[in-house]
């Protein structure tokens, strides 16, 4: 009591330091009642006056809207404050600013600037992202070579990006596709020469359908190369396709490179033909949903209708076509928007044993603002926890709007992040929406 007396004396003296520590014990309740709103007060008192750990722990109180107003571009502000005085910490985080394209204008040789000052002063986070960045080429980049930074980003994928364009990719390998499933789960990809054709193929398979069903684009990915080349798995190049077209409709941003170089072969062509006239249901499918994207154009919509309607009315229906067919009267492509039709077919999927439908379901559920919505944000959580995509932005709508948790702006950024770093625009544009609506004027600020 005596120490903490004294140390609001000095505080109240206007001691700098003394100011950052009170500041410090309040947010932490150390020595007093934990107190976030009176931690703000202390630290930014003692950032105002240029303590560089105080700057810091400003920019962290604006990211975690910790005592203040989550504000990413106050905390913006305080990183590079904190940077100006060589803190490692703050150059590590004021530098990953420049990757996203959220806070200000995409800028990699200048994140590679101050990510590389980090580390050389010893911060062990900024020697990982710096080893990353040199992996994949940043290095070289010349801040004025625009041209260049963009095509970096858009033939990467990994912690610290966002990737979307994936149009003019010199091909994807094996090893990429199953080391980006492998990061995705939480096991060690980089390190790993591991690949899926090496040793028990059939338990491998039978994981992977267990986690595409989930909904990993990831996976999807993976089993479409295994089909598509038959390692592993026996070769079928509509099943291939089908397995990429799910992971395009989960917006991965490999799909459709993937998609497009397999259905622009002969072979497939042929295939594809000879098992939609045969009646299969895989081809059909694939037939179908290739028109919705306009990735075929011999189909028009109502005969792309009539092969989806045809599978989900077989017996046993099939269970792809279902969760299509669910998607189309979920955003009125093709069909009459009919949001509780969509509902149904998804759970005749779920019942079919896809757990992507109780995802879809759920997401439904919230977005049209049902009574009940809150009860489904349990699916959403443990579908995230084991990978699912539209799970992970589904939880950060909750998040940011107070649906089955307090608000929470911070954590839908964080929920928002994962799978915008994963591939999906609609997470993007859910950052891009909550960031803009706080966009300061400045200059400095204008984002493409």
């Amino acid at each position: 009591m005596i120490e903490t007396f004294a140390l609001m004396q000095q505080a109240n003296g206007g001691n700098v330091s003394a100011q950052h520590e009170l500041g410090y014990r309040y947010l932490v309740g150390r020595g007093l009642p934990a107190d976030t709103q009176k931690a703000a007060e202390w630290i930014l008192r003692s950032a105002e006056r240029g303590m560089p750990l105080a700057q810091f722990n400003a920019a962290i109180l604006y990211t975690h809207a910790l005592g203040v107003p989550w504000n990413p571009f106050k905390a913006y502000a305080w990183f590079k404050k904190a940077s100006e005085q060589t803190f490692a910490s703050a150059e590590f985080f004021y530098g990953l600013q420049f990757l996203d394209g959220l806070v200000v204008q995409r800028d990699l040789a200048r994140a590679y600037q101050l990510v590389s000052r980090a580390a050389s002063a010893g911060h062990e986070q900024a020697k990982e992202v710096l080893a990353d960045l040199r992996r994949r080429g940043i290095d070289t980049l010349s801040a004025r070579d625009s041209r260049q930074q963009r095509s970096a980003t858009d033939t990467t994928l990994g912690l610290v990006y966002l990737h979307f364009e994936t149009v003019g990719d010199a091909g994807v390998s094996d090893s990429t596709l199953f080391h980006e499933l492998q990061r995705e789960m939480g096991n060690d990809a980089e390190s790993s020469d591991h690949t899926p054709d090496s040793t028990s193929q059939s338990e491998e398979l039978e994981t992977l359908m267990k986690e595409a069903s989930i909904g990993v684009p990831e996976a999807f990915t993976v089993l479409g190369r295994l089909h598509e080349r038959g390692i592993g798995a026996y070769r079928d190049l509509i099943r291939a396709a089908m397995y990429y077209l799910r992971a395009n409709r989960l917006e991965s941003p490999r799909a459709p490179v993937l998609l497009y170089d397999l259905v622009h072969t002969d072979a497939f062509m042929r295939e594809l033909t000879a098992r939609s006239l045969a009646g299969d249901k895989d081809a059909r499918y694939v037939w179908a949903a290739l028109a919705a994207i306009e990735f075929d154009r011999l189909l028009g919509p109502a005969q792309a209708l009539k092969l989806l309607e045809e599978n989900v009315s077989a017996n046993p229906p099939h269970a792809a076509s279902l969760l299509e067919l669910g998607v189309w009267y979920a955003t009125g492509r093709n069909v009459q928007l009919d949001p509780d039709k969509a509902i149904a077919l998804w759970r005749r999927a779920s019942a079919a044993g896809l757990r992507e439908a109780d995802v879809r379901i759920a997401v439904a559920e919230v977005l049209l603002g049902r009574p009940d919505a809150a009860n489904h944000v349990p699916v959403l959580q443990e579908e995230a926890s084991k990978g699912s995509i539209l799970a992970q932005t589904a939880l950060g709508y909750c998040l940011e709007n107070g649906i089955g948790f307090p608000m929470n702006k911070p954590g839908a950024v964080s929920s928002y992040m994962k799978a915008a770093q994963r591939g999906s625009l609609t997470a993007y544009n859910a950052l891009k929406r909550m960031f803009d609506s706080l966009r300061p004027l400045d200059e400095e600020f204008i984002v493409d």
